[in-house]
């Protein structure tokens, strides 16, 4: 590419990213110095680290299953935890990424997503792992009031 383009290296026409890389295609662009994405992804990890904190988070992969199959056992999943009563908060679980065609993480409240885990374990052609590194419902409506700070 260096060779063929060598116009564009340096000037790209498009950048993109997910999550924090959202971040590093802004100062990919230039439209923000290093300096202060260091700076917006410092903020974003110490509100990240406080939500988490506070929440009691988990997040499970599945593979195999149609969209529609998986919001279904979501939708189950938060009727059984809210009929179980175990938990005093509201039950939530969300696709919070895709993975291709087949692909999804689910994030929410722990005792959800581990219903929908028990679900989706019994639920044939699913292939299902829960995410321990990955257990902060981000991308989901229960982050949305931690973006404010």
């Amino acid at each position: 590419m260096r060779q063929e383009h060598p116009e564009i290296l340096g000037h790209p026409y498009t950048v993109a990213g997910f999550s924090v890389g959202e971040i590093s295609a802004l100062v990919a662009a230039g439209v923000i110095s290093y300096d202060q994405g260091l700076i917006i992804v410092k903020e974003r990890a110490d509100a990240m680290q406080q939500w988490a904190e506070q929440e009691k988070m988990a997040a499970v992969g599945v593979f195999g299953l149609e969209e529609e199959d998986v919001e279904r056992c979501m939708r189950a999943s938060k009727r059984r935890d809210d009929s179980d009563g175990e938990e005093e908060d509201t039950p939530e679980v969300y696709i919070s990424h895709y993975w291709g065609g087949l692909g999804f993480v689910c994030s929410g409240l722990r005792s959800t997503v581990m219903k929908l885990k028990m679900l989706l374990d019994s639920t044939e052609g699913a292939i299902v792992h829960l995410l321990e590194h990955t257990s902060v419902a981000a991308h989901t409506r229960m982050a949305e009031h931690i973006s404010e700070q």
